[in-house]
Parts: C-alpha cells; sequence; structure tokens
C-alpha cells in the first residue's frame, strides 16, 4: 500500500488516525493537554526554559505538528525575550496542508496554528525545510527517513527529545535500536526524553542509550509513560 498524504481517518471520538498506521495522531478530547503532560512536562520545559538562553528540542514524528504548537505557546509565555529556541522534527509521511488545516479546524483551542500553516509547504517534500517564527523560534522539518534526519543534528547538542512516532508495535523502523542510539548520542548531558510509550523494548534500548529511564504517570487512559535524562 503506498502512503497517501490525504489518507486521514476520522474516528468516531473525533481523532484523526492514519489509515496506513492504523494509530491515531493524537487523541480526542483536550489534545493540548495531552501534549503539555507527556512532552512539555515530560521534560521539565515550565521549569528549565525560565532561564535559559539557547534551547534545542528534537522530535521523531512531526505529524500533526501538535507537539511543536504547544511548545511554541509556552515559550513566548515564559522564555526569556532575548533566548532563542530550535525545534528539529522529522517526517517521512508529512500530512497534506490541506489536512493540516482540517485537523486544526477540528481542535478550537488551537489559536497559534496560523503562522505554521501560512509557511508550512504547499505539498512537502524530501529534505529539509527552515521556518523561522516569531519570538526567536526556528523550526526544521526533516521530511524523510528519520535516521537521515539525525545528520543535520550535532552529537550532544539536544536538550530534550519528544519522542513521538507512532506506536512501536505499529511503526517499528521509528523506534529501532539505531534510532533510539542516535537519541542517546545527540542529547547532551542532562538533556531529557519523553514519550507517551511504555513498552519494555524502549525502556531497555534508551536505558543503553546512556538514559536514567523512569515510569511516570500517563495521560487520560494511557496509565503510564517515559521519561528520562541523559548522564
Amino acid at each position: 500500500m503506498d502512503y497517501n498524504n490525504d489518507d486521514i481517518i476520522w474516528s468516531d471520538d473525533g481523532a484523526p488516525r492514519s489509515a496506513f498506521f492504523d494509530d491515531i495522531y493524537f487523541s480526542a478530547g483536550d489534545c493540548l493537554a495531552e501534549t503539555e503532560h507527556v512532552f512539555l512536562k515530560g521534560n521539565d520545559l515550565h521549569k528549565r526554559w525560565k532561564q535559559c538562553s539557547t534551547f534545542t528540542i528534537a522530535e521523531t514524528g512531526f505529524g500533526s505538528g501538535l507537539n511543536f504548537l504547544g511548545a511554541y505557546n509556552l515559550w513566548k509565555d515564559i522564555a526569556p525575550g532575548d533566548a532563542s529556541l530550535r525545534y528539529i522534527s522529522a517526517e517521512r509521511f508529512p500530512l497534506s496542508k490541506k489536512n493540516l488545516a482540517k485537523v486544526y479546524s477540528s481542535i478550537p483551542e488551537i489559536a497559534n496554528a496560523g503562522p505554521l500553516l501560512e509557511l508550512y509547504p504547499d505539498t512537502p517534500e524530501t529534505g529539509v525545510c527552515d521556518i523561522a517564527f516569531e519570538n526567536n523560534v526556528t523550526l526544521t522539518l526533516f521530511f524523510g527517513d528519520v535516521l537521515e534526519s539525525f545528520d543535520i543534528i550535532e552529537a550532544g547538542s539536544v536538550d530534550a527529545w519528544f519522542l513521538d512516532g507512532f506506536s512501536p508495535a505499529k511503526n517499528p523502523e521509528m523506534w529501532s535500536d539505531a534510532v533510539l542510539n542516535k537519541v542517546g548520542t545527540t542529547t547532551k548531558a542532562g538533556g531529557t526524553f519523553a514519550t507517551f510509550t511504555c513498552a519494555r523494548c524502549i525502556r531497555e534500548g534508551l536505558s543503553l542509550a546512556g538514559f536514567d529511564v523512569e515510569k511516570a504517570g500517563g495521560f487520560g487512559s494511557k496509565r503510564h509513560m517515559l521519561r528520562g535524562e541523559k548522564q
């Protein structure tokens, strides 16, 4: 089956689902609260951003861009005015601009999607796309294989990882040992990760990659999630 950027199924509860991976982009209901709980609080960004000067987030799976928008909102609220944020995200199967607009129209709580929609490429093509936002924020989108995307990330340069590909059972390539090892080598000492999954193979892989991994309370119906710090 060939992947179609417009091949989204809308679940009965309103969650957008990838027909190719048979997995949801985000949970129905308060999806922004899910992003905040898992990725923003999971990486302790509310505290870390109050005194930072530069910060780099890397993400596996841009998907709908919801995590970026949530991070951008928080950054605008609490980061020092002269601080800069680089947000790097890999997406092998990008949504079309049309579908992004459809997703955002279903979430009335999103107030800052306009600039992303305006600057997002009409037809995403393989390669790197840099988008500059206000508040010294740069979004670097890599449309292609996740391992190839790591070539643009310097070793020991990432402050926080959002590990948000489709579930390991649905999309194992995103969670391979090679990917997790690269996550480890590109993360600086004291850098962190957070992810919705609590699969044993992911816990073990991230431990081998140099992280102290802990299980934390999940969001909504998900009992647990993982977070960790690089030693």
